[in-house]
């Protein structure tokens, strides 16, 4: 979707306004002479197309380039969130197997002197 060519005169695109309305306003909200404004708004020289055309582009192609970053830290995101989960699960799993090693031992020890106290019956 290409962007209204208002769009590009916000950026800076285009010639300045000269009607009397957007003077007063301009004037008003920067507290600076109608006429100073209006001066300069004549004695503006415009940009050829080709320069307005190629700064439309490559405002198009920054706005793209800031839309994938945004996507890509998105992903990134979601992704460490995802590692995080699998760490955790991995640290539960890992943690698990270490206590059911320890608690082998502990049968076998106990199985050990289950026979020697057996054996001593005899």
């Amino acid at each position: 979707m290409a962007p209204s060519e208002n769009y590009f005169k916000d950026f800076g695109y285009g010639d300045p306004p000269t009607d009397e309305k957007t003077m007063n306003e301009l004037a008003l909200k920067f507290k600076v002479d109608k006429e100073e404004l209006l001066l300069a708004a004549k004695a503006y020289k415009h940009r050829p197309d080709y320069i307005i055309n190629a700064a439309k582009k490559l405002l198009h192609v920054i706005a793209e380039l800031i839309g994938e970053i945004y996507i890509r830290k998105k992903a990134e995101k979601e992704l460490q969130e995802k590692l995080d989960e699998v760490e955790r699960f991995n640290k539960l799993m890992v943690d698990r197997e270490l206590k059911m090693g320890e608690m082998k031992k502990e049968i076998q020890n106990l199985k050990l002197k289950i026979r020697e106290l057996e054996v001593k019956k005899l």
